[in-house]
């Protein structure tokens, strides 16, 4: 009887410390110092509505206006983070693994668009656009070149500062100049700079891989010189982007906050949980 008593106290004993074991791998997995959650227009995502938002009164005065006290807020961070595409411009002859689809198995390199009544062959580059606060979080490292420089937010001519991942640095230099279909218009690339190896940027539960991507800036100035129209969708494109919680418990609180200053400038925004 004692020994089937300590087989049984043994036993209590190994199953209280695995659920320990298990709460602490499902706490340390579930609490974050910092938590992301996505900004998002609402209303264009149950309905398609982005045509009409961007056509309505005053729009570009609005989002900048919503985006600059986002960017002021003292409840939470926002930083402006979005995976995105660029198209090359021409004949894709390069590794197919650098080219955007072929982690799933599709081939999208050499399509054939139309583009201002002109016939473009392109390839899609998986891109990250990010602005300074989002650079300066993530504390990323070049093995040449140089990093976006304060000029290299401020838009006023279609030239896009790009920093390559490690993968690409066997087929281009630094100077390179590189034509690219962006926000559907014509560019020049210009390349300043390549990424360490095997840089990666983790955020909670997603984690982003940067060999075979580009980085490019998101912009804090765009210049009228550049079109109402340009302006409109860079900006649109801007807000989709995220806010950082220190403590996530803050979520609703901050989400209040959001949805009242969207409704301060008539847009539709508010914070997805993502999981």
């Amino acid at each position: 009887m004692k020994e089937r008593m300590k087989v049984i106290v043994i036993f209590i004993i190994i199953s209280v410390l695995s659920c320990v074991s298990l709460f602490m791998m499902y706490q340390e997995k579930n609490d974050f110092e910092q938590q992301y959650f996505h900004l998002a227009d609402l209303q264009n995502i149950q309905n398609d509505s982005l045509g009409q938002l961007l056509d309505q009164d005053n729009i570009l005065e609005r989002l900048n206006n919503f985006k600059q006290e986002l960017k002021e807020s003292e409840k939470f961070t926002f930083i402006e983070f979005l995976p995105n595409v660029v198209e090359f411009i021409g004949e894709w002859d390069k590794p197919n693994q650098l080219v955007n689809g072929y982690e799933y198995g599709a081939d999208l390199k050499n399509q054939t668009v139309h583009v201002n009544n002109k016939e473009l062959l392109i390839t899609p580059i998986n891109c990250i656009s990010m602005d300074q606060d989002a650079w300066d979080l993530y504390d990323l490292s070049l093995s040449e070149g140089n990093e976006f420089a304060g000029t290299d937010y401020s838009l006023t001519e279609k030239k896009l500062p790009l920093i390559l991942g490690s993968e690409f640095k066997e087929y281009y230099d630094i100077g390179d100049e590189i034509p690219l279909l962006y926000f559907y218009e014509e560019w020049t690339g210009v390349v300043q700079g390549f990424l360490e190896d095997d840089e990666v940027i983790k955020q909670d539960w997603t984690e982003y891989s940067l060999d075979t991507r580009i980085l490019v800036p998101s912009f804090k100035e765009v210049s009228d010189e550049i079109g109402e129209e340009l302006q409109k969708r860079i900006t649109y494109a801007q807000l989709d982007a995220y806010v950082l919680l220190e403590d996530k418990s803050e979520y609703s609180k901050v989400n209040r906050e959001i949805k009242k200053l969207s409704q301060k400038y008539n847009l539709p925004y508010g914070l997805l949980r993502g999981y």
